[in-house]
């Protein structure tokens, strides 16, 4: 029912679906990975790391492969956040300023910046 949901676009019922599977198949530990990858994918996809997050630490309580993935989603989602905020709060010009120790706005200064995305 959560792969057709997924197919015909309506995610929400998607996510919904593969949450139920860890209740109600609490033993198929394989079946209830696939299903909490999906529902992280699912939530990346809509941009929601606070949920997508809350899956992958979920994932991080099972002994399984995908422990590592999930590690690596995490690292992921939590350094874009960081780069996120840095370029939510900061003016560019003042930030450049401050990092090559200066406060003389008349020379410029190129900052790489990497954005990621998911």
């Amino acid at each position: 029912m959560a792969d057709l949901s997924e197919r015909l676009n309506k995610s929400e019922e998607a996510v919904d679906e593969y949450l139920k599977i860890p209740y109600l198949y609490p033993k198929d530990t394989s079946l209830v990975i696939k299903a909490y990858l999906r529902a992280a994918r699912i939530f990346e996809d809509k941009e929601d790391w606070a949920n997508a997050k809350i899956i992958y630490d979920k994932i991080m309580a099972y002994e399984v492969d995908e422990k590592t993935f999930a590690q690596e989603r995490l690292d992921q989602i939590n350094k874009y956040l960081k780069i996120k905020i840095v370029m939510k709060g900061q003016n560019y010009g003042n930030l450049a300023n401050e990092r090559m120790g200066t406060n003389d706005r008349r020379r410029p200064v190129m900052i790489p910046i990497i954005l990621v995305r998911f």
